[in-house]
């Protein structure tokens, strides 16, 4: 049995993985491990992401993202 998901971008920027009736956030850590490329979604909207996921707070710790 074959099952297919979606992903996308909420207007909070956040990115969901939504498969039937099942929606979940994923974090910053399950995008890059899951190799997902966020520019490729569609209507992807780097502030509202950036502001999602604090990358501006990550970066003033010194941590690579």
């Amino acid at each position: 049995m074959t099952k297919n998901f979606n992903l996308y971008q909420s207007r909070k920027g956040a990115v969901h993985i939504s498969l039937g009736n099942s929606d979940t956030i994923l974090t910053y850590n399950q995008l890059i491990a899951l190799q997902i490329d966020v520019y490729s979604l569609p209507d992807f909207d780097y502030e509202s992401f950036q502001k999602h996921y604090k990358l501006n707070e990550y970066a003033e710790m010194g941590e690579t993202v």
